[in-house]
């Protein structure tokens, strides 16, 4: 049994591994919640659709769902976390739990839950920082996971959009922070 009182709740896969155990077994508890939670197009309005992008990435259909996805993240999610910083990790979750939300408003036809969309985004980020430092055999199995991920879930237009954005989402985050990392030093200082 863990030690709870040990871990680093300040560690956003920690932190966010955690909400989406609860999630899971609220889902399989109250499989209704889906209908509170799941991402969606056709909003009654605004406070329906920001309950939605609350919930919709901690509640997963199934154990297995969740289980898959967090060891993923205790591999690829951890590199991402001690090589940009936790900040940086909470802002990428952040970012692309509003990007992929938004993205499943308006293209999803049916209830999204899940994880996936930030699982992507840590693999895209993952493959660019390969990239950048001219690893090209590691960046090459990068690229061939997320290939597979893309046609894994071809076959599902939800899961395939899903995946879809948050390849998106962890590219665009990429990019941003390199194009503007110059202005950090800025921000940063004391007056």
């Amino acid at each position: 049994m863990p030690d709870w009182r040990r871990i680093d709740w300040k560690s956003p896969i920690n932190t966010l591994s955690a909400l989406s155990l609860v999630g899971a077994l609220l889902y399989i508890f109250y499989p209704d919640i889906i209908f509170h939670g799941g991402m969606r197009n056709h909003h009654a309005n605004i406070f329906r659709f920001i309950e939605e992008m609350l919930l919709y990435s901690f509640l997963h259909a199934g154990v297995i769902h969740v289980l898959s996805n967090i060891v993923f993240f205790l591999f690829i999610g951890r590199i991402i976390e001690h090589t940009h910083g936790q900040k940086y990790t909470w802002h990428l979750w952040i970012w692309t739990t509003i990007f992929v939300g938004v993205f499943l408003a308006i293209f999803s036809e049916s209830r999204t839950i899940g994880w996936s969309g930030f699982a992507m985004a840590l693999l895209s980020v993952y493959a660019y920082d390969l990239r950048k430092q001219q690893r090209s055999s590691d960046y090459k199995w990068a690229l061939l996971l997320i290939f597979i991920n893309l046609i894994i879930w071809g076959s599902a237009s939800v899961s395939f959009l899903w995946h879809f954005a948050g390849l998106i989402a962890g590219v665009t985050f990429s990019l941003y922070k390199q194009k503007f990392s110059h202005l950090k030093h800025i921000f940063s200082r004391k007056n």
